[in-house]
């Protein structure tokens, strides 16, 4: 089915400059201005003011004046001024949700457009966190990209869509449906409505009744409810996290004026008192990480290429759950935890930071708006309304926001002094009580929600795990397991949110750097990230790590075996040298010897098995996995793996720094703008990004006292 609807993306070709004074360049979006002063020891970012503007092209029937010209911005921090063709469309509060403005009658028919947003990335009291310093960084730039979207004069308004499922006893189901029709042409219209869903094979599979409808001329809003009856849905869930689509379609005299699809999980999600998370009827232990949307080299402004690939990492990483830690994020994170099955906990922008006044009218906005567009994601569970402070008022509003805009969907925020909270009497208003690093106040947290369950909304805080360091990495190891291990078989904790995925930049305190990740800030996984596939993964996993060098020391190494297998033997060059029961973090010692270390699990998920062999000294570095040739329309972003091999081709596993640099029709992307990565136990990252021109990009690499390596990748 061909929609009415038009979408022309503005996403490329802007021009950009720092005001006042910067020089102007050429940039795509997302962009963000903090791309290379993050990350850095002693490095305050760039908090100011800056400049984008883009020309465009006038569609051919703007002329006609027969659709609604839609302008669309994604998420971004800070304050915005936005103007067409020299006129001001108005101010706005990014809100981390982006703008949208009605820009039918200002744009030039048969003509060249001009757009221009001038914004900031300052601190304000009243505009989302409102807090100077929070552990993360208020990142400036157009982090999301920008469209122009053209409706049907009579058409579905997206963002007053409401999907509902519910069950029957029998296995059949139905889905409720909430909509909104506008009519934004100057005559009464009289207009079927139907709505339908297909299979992921696009195959038919239920429909509503079609609604009549007169519509006056004018009207911006006329509310619809159907139902569609479904004979045996396929249910979404974590192991099968199946997406049908929902369409719907406006009919005037026969003939289709709009349609709107939506992708859509059929599922339950409930807290039961005392009895954790149940999804589908079935319980489901939440187990998960918070998750910071940045990343050096990017900022916050991550393709859709890399928030598709943290989703697959945290479902490679065996677990189930995200909290979007601490502001709405983007959309296309939101579409793979959809697709991948992981259930999310969304919350507005806060950190320590919850009050009344214009404070909390801007929250309001926020939950509201963050609401509107993501209700319909099947993969969140719970709305948060706040991190580390409390109000009653603002809790209240805020419930009272949510509530009549997803009544179904549990509150909760997150709390690290209870004591504070009774003082604030905050205790009782959450449905879910958030619970963060205050593990000996479980049981009262759980009297303080309403659905009498807990959720371990942040633990296991590391801030020293450099990759490489095996002692803090030991550290990190000992943290999680002490921490699961004390809410291990109590039922009314729904689960836990490890504090954190990725490392981060922040000012905090002047901390600049948190190591606090299960992965690096580049997303190369640490020894933890290896814990939790033994711990979690159902298919067979072994990891071992040791320094197998051959310039090191005789006599005993130390081996970290993690593995989710009953048994683990250790072959030395083909000799059994120990055998033990597995565990999934199982410290050990064993004899060196040159050449081939085998570590083999049985039993349990296995078999498993992993070979380390010796190195020597450092010969050459490679770039595993690159591709050959990409296309260059795509733009794609990707990871440039480095390692550091001898000269019979072994991993290396030592620490060091690379200096990288890309010619050709590509942009390198790395933690510092000259170009250097360091890379630890011979592992190194940067990502590279087509820029939408067809040629050949040379890769280079460079190492002290080795040899430039060079690879070429075709953008075709």
């Amino acid at each position: 089915m061909q929609s009415p609807r038009v979408e022309i993306d503005l996403s490329h070709g802007w021009t950009f400059a720092r005001i006042p004074g910067g020089v102007s360049r050429q940039v795509d979006l997302p962009h963000c201005w903090n791309e290379y002063d993050t990350f850095e020891e002693g490095t305050a970012y760039y908090q100011g003011r800056g400049a984008y503007r883009r020309r465009f092209a006038t569609p051919s029937d703007v002329a006609g004046g027969d659709r609604v010209w839609l302008l669309e911005c994604g998420g971004f921090y800070g304050r915005a001024a936005v103007r067409l063709n020299g006129r001001r469309l108005g101010a706005v509060d990014g809100q981390y949700l982006g703008f949208c403005f009605d820009v039918g009658r200002r744009l030039r028919p048969r003509d060249e457009n001009e757009l221009s947003v001038r914004l900031d990335n300052f601190y304000r009291r009243n505009m989302l966190p409102g807090i100077r310093w929070p552990d993360f960084l208020l990142y400036g730039g157009l982090a999301g990209r920008a469209l122009l979207r053209g409706l049907p004069l009579v058409h579905l308004r997206d963002g007053k869509t409401r999907l509902n499922f519910s069950p029957t006893g029998n296995g059949d189901g139905f889905v409720d449906v909430t909509c909104s029709v506008a009519n934004r042409s100057d005559r009464e219209r009289s207009v079927d409505v139907i709505w339908e869903m297909a299979d992921a094979e696009d195959h038919a599979v239920g429909s509503a009744e079609p609604a009549h409808l007169h519509l006056p001329a004018g009207s911006m809003e006329r509310p619809l409810q159907c139902r569609i009856c479904l004979r045996q849905p396929r249910l979404w869930s974590p192991h099968d996290p199946y997406l049908y689509r929902i369409r719907g379609r406006i009919e005037e005299e026969g003939r289709m004026i709009d349609c709107a699809e939506h992708r859509f999980g059929c599922r339950t999600a409930e807290f039961r008192p005392d009895r954790g998370f149940f999804l589908n009827g079935e319980r489901v232990e939440l187990r998960g990480v918070n998750r910071h949307e940045s990343m050096p080299g990017f900022g916050n402004a991550l393709p859709r290429e890399l928030h598709q690939a943290d989703a697959r990492l945290i479902k490679e990483l065996g677990l189930n759950f995200v909290r979007l830690s601490h502001y709405p994020q983007s959309p296309h994170f939101l579409d793979a935890c959809d697709e991948l099955g992981i259930l999310v906990y969304a919350e507005i922008a806060t950190w320590k930071s919850v009050r009344a006044g214009r404070w909390l009218r801007a929250a309001r906005r926020q939950m509201a708006g963050m609401i509107e567009r993501d209700c319909r994601h099947p993969s969140v569970i719970l709305w948060g309304m706040g991190n580390e402070s409390r109000s009653r008022r603002a809790y209240l509003e805020l419930t009272e926001t949510a509530r009549a805009l997803d009544p179904g969907r549990p509150l909760i925020y997150a709390e690290n002094h209870l004591y504070r909270a009774r003082r604030k009497r905050t205790v009782g208003l959450p449905d879910v009580w958030g619970l963060n690093y205050e593990l000996d106040a479980m049981e009262e947290g759980q009297a303080a929600s309403r659905l009498r369950n807990v959720l371990i909304s942040e633990c296991s805080n590391s801030p020293h795990a450099v990759r490489g360091n095996v002692a803090e990495e030991a550290k990190q190891i000992g943290a999680i397991l002490s921490d699961l291990e004390r809410f291990r078989d109590r039922p009314y904790v729904a689960g836990f949110a490890l504090w954190n995925f990725n490392d981060y930049a922040t000012l905090r305190k002047r901390r600049y750097r948190r190591f606090c990740g299960v992965v690096d800030a580049w997303r190369v996984p640490k020894r933890s990230a290896a814990l939790l596939q033994a711990m979690f993964l159902e298919e067979p996993f072994l990891k071992a790590l040791v320094d197998w060098g051959e310039d090191g020391p005789d006599g005993e190494r130390e081996l970290t075996v993690f593995t989710n297998c009953r048994r683990v033997e250790i072959f030395r060059n083909g000799c059994k040298a120990a055998e033990c029961e597995g565990a999934a973090y199982l410290p050990l010692r064993v004899n060196f010897e040159p050449g081939e270390l085998l570590v083999v699990g049985s039993g349990g998920q296995g078999p498993a098995a992993q070979s380390v062999w010796s190195f020597g000294p450092p010969y050459h570095l490679c770039f595993p996995g690159l591709p050959d040739s990409l296309s260059a329309a795509e733009r794609a972003t990707f990871p440039v793996d480095l390692e550091l091999r001898d000269a019979r081709d072994r991993l290396v596993s030592r620490e060091g720094a690379v200096s990288m640099s890309v010619d050709g029709p590509a942009r390198l992307r790395t933690s510092r703008p000259d170009g250097r990565i360091a890379f630890a136990e011979g592992k190194g990252r940067a990502y590279m990004s087509g820029i939408g021109r067809k040629g050949r990009a040379i890769l280079k690499a460079f190492c002290e006292g080795l040899d430039q390596v060079e690879r070429a990748v075709d953008f075709r």
